[in-house]
């Protein structure tokens, strides 16, 4: 266990659901990575402003903050993923969390925060499905041959800060002018009320997707691939992240009455979004009782797994490894997510 890193495993991961807090009980809003990104840049015309200021807030502060504090060994590949790797993790990845409405911090923290039925379906598949298919393509396994076109033995491709760099001011600039020329109308108070939360929550994110190490690909394939606990080489760091991540999204929802489970004797509570109107509430959280368990959700979660399970890659540290300038995400993973998403899109 040379890589466990619980520290700065619970650290990150504390800081992720402080993200998750920072929209939840400020702006109602869900911290959904998948989503944000998916209908930001496939459906650009209805989405919110606050997304936009989410997405640019934390590639910003990845590019010019966070990537210059990379160290060498934080950037290291356990198992170097071809184009064709890198594209079909995308794929799978995209089609997966469009088809399942979540990914690991929409249903990991957010969802089992509030103790959602589906978030825990979701979240149960996609550990299954993502733990077999990372033992399944690991070099060491007996399928090694079959899933040697998704390695390859070159070094990891060098980062290109300059493109990161590009990345970042055109999500900066998409933020002030794409919603002005894409949406017709004025925005509401409670529309603007949300950029400063949307700023921070972003910004907040991304420092604890990079202290937590969880855009290190290695990382996650050393959690994922359980047959490493035979070499008493497997990393438990995630375990941390999530512990962390759950522990203050579970306490958020706590001051929300509707989705409160402990029998608090303060009266403190949230009846609507701090950040806005005492008239708004919070009707993006998707209610508990609603819950239905589907096909779209299982076989979403499952697909995304697998995604998972290539790559290393969830949505939250693939906008990291964007703004770090990573030519294998920019180049191959991204594009791929966003085919698959469309696909998925249209099929529901």
């Amino acid at each position: 266990m040379s890589m466990f890193t619980p520290l700065s495993g619970l650290l990150g991961g504390g800081l992720i659901g402080l993200a998750a807090d920072i929209l939840l009980l400020g702006n109602g809003d869900i911290m959904g990575a998948s989503g944000i990104v998916s209908t930001t840049v496939l459906q650009p015309k209805s989405q919110p402003r606050w997304k936009w200021v989410f997405l640019s807030s934390f590639l910003t502060t990845a590019t010019f903050v966070l990537a210059p504090r990379l160290s060498s060994s934080a950037s290291a590949e356990g198992r170097t993923l071809s184009t064709l790797g890198y594209a079909l993790a995308g794929l799978f990845v995209g089609f997966g969390t469009k088809l399942g409405n979540g990914c690991t911090s929409g249903h990991g923290i957010c969802g089992l925060g509030r103790f959602s039925k589906r978030s825990l379906v979701a979240v149960l598949t996609f550990m299954a499905t993502g733990i077999t298919t990372a033992i399944i393509t690991s070099p060491k396994s007996a399928f090694s041959g079959a899933t040697e076109v998704l390695r390859t033995t070159e070094p990891p491709a060098d980062k290109s800060i300059d493109i990161g760099m590009a990345i970042s001011v055109a999500s900066l600039i998409a933020a002030f002018v794409a919603p002005s020329i894409l949406k017709s109308g004025k925005e509401s108070p409670d529309d603007k009320a949300k950029i400063p939360g949307a700023a921070v929550a972003g910004s907040v994110f991304a420092a604890g997707l990079h202290i937590s190490q969880m855009a290190v690909q290695v990382k996650v394939h050393n959690f994922l691939d359980m047959s490493l606990m035979l070499e008493n080489a497997w990393d438990p760091t995630l375990m941390m992240v999530m512990g962390g991540g759950l522990a203050f999204s579970f306490l958020a929802y706590q001051l929300i009455p509707e989705y409160r489970v402990l029998k608090a004797k303060s009266s403190s509570s949230c009846t609507h979004p701090m950040a806005l109107s005492k008239e708004s509430t919070f009707k993006n959280i998707p209610k508990n009782a609603n819950a239905v368990i589907d096909s779209n959700l299982v076989v979403g979660a499952a697909l995304f797994g697998v995604g998972w399970g290539i790559g290393g890659i969830c949505p939250g540290p693939a906008i990291l490894l964007a703004g770090y300038g990573t030519m294998p995400v920019i180049t191959a993973w991204w594009p791929s997510f966003f085919v698959g998403s469309y696909m998925a899109q249209k099929l529901k």
